[in-house]
């Protein structure tokens, strides 16, 4: 009968069998080489690529990275995988490798089709990798090795216990990017208590932005101001719009606030944040006083009819390139004389001059003046006195 020997290739890619016949001696010998062929068949085989990973993807829209922090994940695997029965034969397990936390392997599940099979990722193995190991310098993404492991394998980023090929995941986490838009914030006007200009952020970002829809939410933190939850758009964005919160504007001058973008997932321990390379820093500056023209029409002004009277102002012209313009709008009042006698809206053209509606007004007529002494016949001289109870009253 012929006897099979078992040798393994140099590079564990393969088995060869050779064969050397001999005659025959008993039949007891095609028994123990029906036995050899079924522990073969049933034993995993150690370094051997039995099964082929082709493509991992995540979630509903197929990305092919996953969100650092998330609590648990379930990879769609395709190729050429185990079928129940091989998974149960074999004891095969999972295996989910970045270089931190566990390197035991984890149940398999069954596959939806022949090439098809659901990978459930413990939340454990991956927020086991430090926010610390998200940087510009690996662009913020630590890669996974997915495969397939024996049961007395373990997930330690060699092929000793595998019988898959080890397929690359990222892992992603949120960041910001090179940011060139202002960093001067003025300080909110304490007369109006109107936050000023810019309300709002747009920073360059990307990663995994999470959003209410994907379980999670992403958040830009203001140093110790707290921070903002940002609006993601379902459809893929290069940057963001961060509002600024009210409680930092509102700090005394000079204060400063360096940004960092965080995930936080439901369920999940703690969020995963990242701070940019080089460093955002926002700082709260002192508001620059205003020069303003006040012009009236007609002009001179009549004591009946109407009166249009139009403020104008422009940034002062000492108050340098980082004084931002004040609130976007806003509310003049005129006074006169102490009293308001109108108040109009602010608008800012493109000019970025703030000019003020037109305000129609009628100018009220001065109280009848007051002659003394009174009308009468007097013998000898009289000093008579002409007087007005309006402050500030012209006398013609």
């Amino acid at each position: 009968m012929g006897i099979y020997q078992r040798t393994r290739a140099h590079d564990n890619s393969a088995l060869r069998w050779t064969a050397d016949h001999r005659p025959a001696s008993r039949p007891g010998g095609l028994c123990a080489l029906l036995l050899l062929f079924l522990f073969l068949d049933t034993t995993a085989l150690h370094g051997q690529s039995t099964y082929q990973i082709t493509a991992a993807s995540y979630g509903s829209n197929g990305l092919a990275v996953i969100p650092a922090g998330v609590n648990g994940a379930t990879l769609a695997l395709t190729g050429t995988l185990p079928n129940l029965d091989q998974q149960s034969r074999t004891s095969l397990l999972g295996c989910f490798y970045t270089g931190y936390g566990s390197t035991a392997g984890f149940p398999l599940s069954a596959p939806t089709s022949s090439t098809t099979e659901p990978l459930m990722i413990p939340a454990a193995a991956i927020q086991a990798i430090p926010q610390t190991q998200f940087t510009v310098a690996n662009s913020y993404s630590v890669t996974a090795l997915v495969h397939i492991i024996t049961a007395d394998g373990v997930c330690d980023g060699t092929t000793g216990a595998a019988v898959s090929n080890q397929f690359s995941v990222p892992v992603v986490a949120p960041y910001l990017g090179t940011y060139t838009g202002p960093t001067a914030i003025p300080q909110t006007n304490p007369s109006t208590n109107l936050q000023a200009a810019p309300l709002y952020l747009n920073i360059p970002a990307g990663g995994f932005l999470s959003s209410a829809t994907q379980g999670g939410a992403t958040t830009v933190t203001f140093g110790s101001f707290g921070s903002v939850t940002l609006a993601i758009p379902a459809s893929a964005t290069s940057s963001i719009n961060v509002p600024v919160p009210a409680e930092f504007s509102s700090s005394p001058v000079e204060t400063s606030a360096s940004l960092s973008i965080c995930n936080t997932f439901i369920g999940a321990t703690n969020p995963v944040c990242t701070t940019p390379t080089p460093a955002i820093t926002m700082t709260v500056t002192g508001l620059a006083a205003s020069a303003g023209t006040i012009t009236a029409t007609p002009t001179p002004v009549l004591t009946s009819g109407q009166t249009v009277l139009t403020a104008q102002f422009t940034k002062a012209a000492n108050a340098g390139a980082e004084a931002n313009l004040g609130a976007r709008s806003g509310t003049v009042s005129f006074t006169a004389p102490g009293s308001t006698i109108a108040t109009a809206p602010l608008v800012l053209d493109t000019t970025a001059t703030f000019i003020s509606q037109a305000t129609l007004l009628t100018a009220a007529a001065s109280p009848t003046p007051v002659i003394t002494p009174t009308a009468g016949s007097y013998t000898g001289s009289q000093t008579i006195t002409i007087t007005d109870s309006l402050a500030n009253a012209a006398i013609y």
